[in-house]
């Protein structure tokens, strides 16, 4: 079987046909038949392969979720988180802020074991989102340097948590 690659209106009707069946992978042809092919760059191939990356995003991530609640049981501040709460006008600021901190905990373990990735993420994002316009964004961009307590640190979180959500099993 000869393989013929595509030029010009050919290569940009294939990239269209690519991109219209939700995928951005690059077409070749290979006899009569349009096959899609991964292609990694030579030196992200040496480096690491994208299952160790998504893998190590996902233990980092729960290990962050745990650490963020392990260290309100520690410290004792979850009455204090569920006070923030009540004064921003949630009514039940510490059942809501124990919420959190159990389900980071349980939800953080699971995650990095590798179980529950897309609805954990997704259940996450429903915490961090709100977090971000009630608590971080009146800090403006920055968690530290200019500013203090903003967004970014969420946002990294957020594109994190769609990463795995998105990763198919």
């Amino acid at each position: 079987m000869t393989q013929s690659y595509m030029y010009g209106a050919e290569k940009m009707a294939a990239w269209s046909r690519s991109i219209t069946n939700n995928s951005i992978l690059p077409m070749r042809e290979v006899g009569h038949t349009s096959v899609k092919s991964r292609t990694t760059p030579p030196f992200m191939a040496a480096f690491i392969s994208q299952r160790h990356a998504l893998l190590a995003l996902r233990i980092m991530v729960g290990i962050i979720m745990m650490a963020h609640g392990f260290q309100r049981l520690y410290y004792g501040t979850v009455a204090d988180f569920g006070g923030y709460l009540d004064s921003l006008g949630l009514m039940i600021g510490t059942p809501i802020a124990w919420s959190i901190t159990l389900f980071e905990l349980a939800a953080g373990a699971t995650l990095a074991l590798g179980f529950f990735q897309k609805w954990i993420s997704l259940t996450w994002l429903l915490v961090i989102v709100p977090g971000i316009f009630l608590v971080h964004l009146p800090n403006g961009w920055y968690v530290v340097g200019p500013s203090s307590g903003g967004v970014e640190y969420s946002c990294l979180i957020v594109v994190c948590l769609l990463v795995l959500a998105a990763e198919r099993s």
